[in-house]
């Protein structure tokens, strides 16, 4: 078998200094909650049918 991957480089991000300070509680409802009372919450990764191949074991009559 072979395996292949291909990767980018990050873009340099420019940020300017505010003095703001922000804290975050990283959760199960929202993937991130800020202090200021922001949600930041990252896209599903998987569609329904590939979280449910993930969790099928090895072996079973169930895996395909």
């Amino acid at each position: 078998r072979w395996f292949v991957s291909f990767t980018y480089p990050a873009p340099q991000i420019t940020r300017e200094p505010t003095g703001e300070v922000v804290g975050r509680d990283v959760g199960i409802a929202h993937t991130a909650t800020l202090s200021t009372g922001e949600f930041l919450d990252i896209p599903e990764l998987l569609s329904k049918g590939e979280r449910q191949l993930a969790r099928r074991v090895k072996g079973s009559g169930h895996r395909s």
